[in-house]
């Protein structure tokens, strides 16, 4: 695979969040116990994040597999159209979390994704994968999503959990680093 294209085709994809503005955020949520994201500094999500926007668009995040396990999915249309109609996961409306509100109403100015290098055991070469991607406001880069899952001290990757967070320091605190930050 030419992981140069597809990680160009990929940040393509993301183009076309820049200028929109976020209307609500809901979580999906396979579990569907009582919801236990908010983690301090970021939100842990069992699945993945719907983007409703001012212009009526709508845009998820999720974990896959499209390139390697457990990367990080775009799409554009509702979440639901990920599962199948007879099992349905709980999406939990969070737009009035006070994490997220410096975020509504806001355009986005710019969008990339971070595709970190995986060598599998025993494997002679190293596969890429789309684990993080980075939103800007106001030309600042700001709100990072991640295909991860912190467990106290420790960054687990490749795993089926969203981890958001809500500035790049608090992201790079745990090791996510963007190869290009524009």
């Amino acid at each position: 695979m030419d992981f140069n294209s597809a990680i160009s085709s990929y940040n393509k994809k993301l183009q076309a969040l820049i200028g929109e503005s976020i209307r609500s955020i809901s979580y999906c949520e396979i579990d569907f116990e009582e919801p236990l994201f908010d983690c301090g500094a970021h939100h842990s999500v069992d699945h993945g994040v719907q983007f409703k926007m001012e212009s009526g668009k709508q845009f998820y995040i999720i974990w896959s597999e499209q390139y390697q396990s457990h990367d990080l999915k775009f799409g554009t249309g509702s979440i639901l159209s990920q599962f199948p109609e007879a099992y349905p996961p709980a999406m939990r409306d969070i737009s009035d979390h006070t994490k997220w509100s410096p975020f509504i109403g806001k355009k986005i100015t710019g969008a990339i994704s971070n595709w970190p290098f995986v060598q599998y055991n025993n494997a002679t070469s190293r596969l890429r994968y789309p684990q993080d991607l980075l939103l800007y406001y106001d030309g600042e880069p700001s709100l990072t999503i991640s295909a991860i899952e912190i467990d106290g001290a420790n960054v687990v990757e490749m795993t089926n959990n969203i981890t958001v967070f809500f500035s790049l320091k608090d992201a790079k605190k745990h090791g996510i680093c963007f190869d290009v930050v524009p």
